[in-house]
């Protein structure tokens, strides 16, 4: 437990909010508590200055950690090939570029490799990404808003997509939880899946990772809608079907091979295979 001695009534009772669901909007808490979001945002600056959370974009999230055990283990899950992933990822974009980072683990091992940029403009729906970045001053961040959903952090609903229909990005990056019989990228989670396809929609770059697991797995939905990849980042080669239907699209595969150290991205494996 958080002690809180010698705190408002009020100051507690967005702690406690905050740390029953990792991370609160100020919109969330004002409707809720019937006060102003500037009375909320006041609130959250004495309690940062306490060092009881963190203050992002439209929100706060506690300094400590936001998942459950599951997710945790999720999070350990094929760690390694993420990371490579992440690198090859992290590589491909440039200073200064706007970018959309989804939810999942392997989306925060991006944000973790991407914290070497000098700059970056980052919108994210994800509590846990926007914790990350929170060390990192030189990347700007903007958390969409929305509905906590699962202990990923992930915030969701129609004022999530909302907002995301404002940006235009350089780079869209997310991961998925597998693939159909004909190649296509497919996820579990509708609501999440209404996410990334907002974010496509405003994506010059579209950028999917899936790690080796994930080649067998299919799951409730695809998830691209009217939109393809652009490059799709794995960690070993991938079954026929899911390269094919990438080359018909004419995305781009780049395979970070297990040889190669995880700073040495450059010489990793790449096959453009819009050009077979």
């Amino acid at each position: 437990m958080i002690a809180m001695d010698g705190l408002t009534t009020r100051q507690q009772w967005i702690l406690r909010h905050i740390q029953d669901r990792g991370f609160a909007t100020i919109e969330a808490m004002a409707e809720e508590i019937n006060v102003s979001a500037q009375t909320v945002r006041r609130e959250l600056i004495e309690l940062e200055g306490r060092n009881y959370l963190i203050r992002f974009h439209g929100g706060a999230g506690l300094r400590q950690d936001l998942f459950r055990i599951g997710y945790a283990q999720k999070i350990s899950t094929s760690l390694e090939g993420k990371q490579r992933i992440a690198t090859v990822v992290a590589d491909m974009i440039p200073p200064g570029a706007s970018v959309y980072l989804d939810v999942g683990s392997t989306v925060e091992c991006v944000a973790r490799a991407l914290g070497k940029h000098s700059s970056l403009h980052v919108v994210t729906p994800s509590a846990a990404v926007a914790m990350i970045f929170s060390t990192h001053p030189q990347i700007d961040t903007f958390v969409t808003g929305g509905s906590l959903r699962g202990a990923n952090g992930a915030l969701v609903g129609i004022h999530a997509i909302r907002t995301l229909a404002s940006f235009h990005f350089d780079f869209a990056v997310s991961s998925f939880g597998g693939f159909d019989p004909e190649g296509q990228p497919t996820d579990f989670d509708p609501e999440k899946i209404a996410l990334r396809q907002a974010a496509f929609d405003n994506a010059s770059r579209r950028i999917g990772m899936a790690d080796a697991t994930k080649f067998d797995k299919t799951a409730l939905r695809r998830m691209l809608g009217g939109h393809q990849l652009t490059d799709l980042i794995v960690d070993a080669e991938p079954p026929a079907h899911i390269a094919a239907a990438l080359a018909q699209a004419g995305g781009r595969l780049v395979v970070a091979a297990a040889e190669q150290p995880l700073a040495a991205s450059a010489s990793m494996s790449k096959r453009q295979i819009s050009e077979n």
